[in-house]
Parts: C-alpha cells; sequence; structure tokens
C-alpha cells in the first residue's frame, strides 16, 4: 500500500490516492490539511524505520522522509484489514500523524475516527 501511495503522489493523482487507499472522507481533510501546511513530499518514497503489528489485522510503518523543500518528517502509515480489503487510515503518508493522534479504531466493516465511522471505500 505505500507502494501504491508514493506511485500516485510521484504522478500528481492526489484524488486517486485519497480514491483508492483509504476512508476518501478522512483522507481529503488530511490532505487539506497538509496543503494548508505547505507540506509537500518529495519524490523519493520515505524509508521504513520501524514495522508494529497493532492486531490481527492491523500493522503500522513507522516513516522517515523528506519533503520537497528538504526538511524531513516521520510520520506512522497505518493498514487495516476491513471486510477482506486493505486500507490506510491515511494515505497522506507525509502529514505528522501518529495512530494516537488518529484517534481511529477498527470495529466490523468499518472505521472509526474521532468518533465518526467511515465505511470501507469502494
Amino acid at each position: 500500500m505505500l507502494n501504491e501511495a508514493v506511485r500516485l503522489v510521484q504522478t500528481g493523482n492526489f484524488g486517486g490516492l485519497c480514491e483508492a487507499l483509504g476512508p476518501k472522507s478522512n483522507c481529503e481533510v488530511h490532505l487539506q490539511e497538509a496543503r494548508v501546511a505547505g507540506l509537500v513530499p518529495s519524490k523519493t518514497r520515505p524509508e521504513v524505520v520501524e514495522t508494529i503489528q497493532v492486531g490481527v489485522n492491523e500493522v503500522s510503518l513507522r516513516l522517515q522522509g523528506n519533503y520537497a523543500d528538504g526538511r524531513t518528517y516521520e510520520t506512522e502509515f497505518h493498514v487495516v484489514r476491513i471486510g477482506g480489503r486493505l486500507q490506510a487510515t491515511n494515505p497522506i503518508y507525509w502529514l505528522p500523524i501518529e495512530r494516537a493522534q488518529a484517534d481511529c479504531k477498527h470495529e466490523p466493516e468499518h472505521l472509526v475516527c474521532s468518533k465518526i465511522a467511515i465505511p470501507p471505500s469502494q
């Protein structure tokens, strides 16, 4: 999933990123936050510095990467399996969000982020 996210970003397909990899509404909010903050990822793939098995159907990748302006970031790229399908809780991998900040948990057939149910993207 991270490779697909990076590929979509490298081609400038940010709409496709939100459409393909995560809860679309959640992704669009995070994408707007990154734009407002002026956070633009570099063209290089971030490094996975740690992999954390959060649960049976959940994994979190701790990432280190660079913005286009040379600054660095650290964040988590959290992936869950919902209804047999993989989904990233935050496909905007260059936005510094940690799982605790995202406040998302997996429930049958959807994610709940900040007490808002997010159905799997179609």
